[in-house]
């Protein structure tokens, strides 16, 4: 049995630059993350240990809850841009963990809101990252998650079309296809992750190459249930875990070869952990099963 993890498999840089800078600054003080900072339970946990904390984001917003005077963090699909002003003149310190392609959306969209366009925004309503893009054009936007969104669009409307940057291309160019016979006057600025982009596929070979795959990932993160969804796709014998005591030893009782991947938000320390696993739990049956 071979046990192969994925040369592909990587945090994507907005991740991993989030988590290097509550590192640095965790070095130094506590830091209160407005929403977890990644969606990976895992990861928060261990970042939890080295004196991280988390608020939810609503209630920051709303101001239910007081986080003045404390050292905060803005996670990797950012806040509106009014909103971190606020935080900011209220906290002890702030550092940003935007993720730069993100911060990139945050200024597009305000600029095309105030000059009186439509915000379409094709993403997941209830999603952090759309969240944000939304606090810049309150008011303004429309929020496409499925079909039946279209008919929320303002058709007379000059409109800006955008994408959450982990949607995924298939669904972008499908309601953009959609959206171009709605919409007379419709500027479309693709801003989707070109590092996603690129994995889409390279986890799709992956997943055809190996006889079980075991997806790494946090169950709450979109990026992580759109591979999975392609792993599916290809390979029947893919499974979506977070953590290696969630395997099924009869996953693996007839494969040969078992690939362990990972999503954008699953750093490589996991990937090592499942792989580690298969010579100290429960995979040991199958291991010596195969071997007898």
């Amino acid at each position: 049995m071979q046990i192969i993890i994925d040369p592909n498999a990587s945090v994507c840089p907005g991740v991993r630059r989030a988590i290097r800078r509550a590192e640095e600054a965790l070095k130094t003080r506590s830091l209160t993350s407005v929403g977890d900072i990644i969606h990976n339970r895992e990861e928060v946990r261990r970042l939890e240990q080295r004196g991280l904390q988390t608020v939810e984001q609503e209630r920051v917003v709303k101001g239910t809850v007081d986080v003045s005077g404390r050292h905060l963090f803005i996670r990797s699909h950012g806040v509106g841009e009014k909103i971190l002003q606020r935080l900011t003149e209220g906290a002890a310190s702030v550092t940003d963990g935007t993720c730069p392609r993100v911060r990139r959306i945050h200024r597009l969209v305000r600029g095309y809101a105030e000059k009186g366009y439509q915000i379409l925004i094709v993403g997941k309503v209830r999603h952090p990252e759309v969240i944000g893009i939304s606090q810049e054009c309150p008011g303004r936007q429309v929020v496409i998650e499925k079909e039946e969104d279209l008919d929320s669009i303002d058709r007379t409307q000059k409109s800006l079309l955008v994408a959450q940057t982990t949607i995924g291309r298939r669904l972008f160019e499908k309601m953009q296809k959609r959206i171009h016979a709605l919409v007379e006057e419709l500027c479309v600025v693709d801003t989707l992750c070109e590092e996603l982009d690129k994995r889409y596929q390279t986890i799709i070979d992956f997943a055809r190459s190996v006889d079980v795959v075991l997806l790494v990932g946090g169950r709450q993160s979109s990026n992580t249930n759109v591979l999975y969804q392609l792993c599916k796709q290809v390979n029947a014998h893919s499974y979506l875990i977070e953590k290696a005591a969630e395997i099924d030893p009869h996953w693996l009782s007839d494969a040969e070869r078992i690939g362990i991947t990972g999503s954008a938000s699953t750093p490589r320390w996991q990937l090592d952990a499942v792989k580690f696993s298969f010579g100290n739990n429960v995979q040991k049956g199958v291991l010596n099963k195969k071997e007898d």
